[in-house]
């Protein structure tokens, strides 16, 4: 809710609305073992860094700033990964933002203060509608020649960016 706060996505006032929202959602845990090398990379990576840091600074544990700390420079990089299974082409993206993206998503709904194409009025846009229009564009467009299909799909990531301009 504080990254969703802090994007502009969201005021303070919608606090209590999104945690009632994310209150009443069903949960459901599903586990999956992740093969992808690049994820297994970069969690090594920063179980490397953490093995090397706790003998240099004289510490046995984080405590909640550094942990935060952590998780936040670890996910400023950009990652890749398959958009949905079966996909032949891998995304790059930046954690953090896909996690607001789909935080306002699935509990910010009738929140945003800008309409989305696709979307009820309020309503923050999915974020993977994109990535799983596009495939299906270029799956049609390889089917039939190359007949270019409109795209009526926008990312959260990029009205922010125009917003910026």
């Amino acid at each position: 809710m504080h990254m969703a706060m802090e994007s502009g996505a969201t005021t303070q006032e919608h606090y209590l609305q999104m945690f009632h929202q994310f209150d009443i959602t069903a949960k459901k845990v599903e586990v999956f073992r992740n093969t992808d090398l690049s994820v297994n990379g970069h969690v090594s990576d920063a179980e490397q860094w953490l093995i090397e840091s706790y003998p240099r600074y004289d510490v046995d544990i984080l405590d909640r700033g550094e942990e935060i700390g952590l998780g936040m420079h670890i996910n400023q990089f950009r990652k890749k990964a398959k958009p949905y299974p079966g996909a032949k082409r891998q995304v790059s993206f930046l954690p953090m933002s896909r996690m607001v993206d789909d935080w306002l998503y699935r509990f910010a709904r009738g929140l945003s203060q800008w309409s989305h194409p696709g979307t009820k009025g309020g309503d923050f846009p999915n974020p993977y509608a994109a990535e799983v229009c596009s495939a299906q564009k270029q799956a049609r467009t390889r089917d039939e020649g190359n007949t270019t299909l409109p795209d009526n799909v926008i990312s959260l990531e990029q009205v922010r960016r125009n917003k910026k301009r």
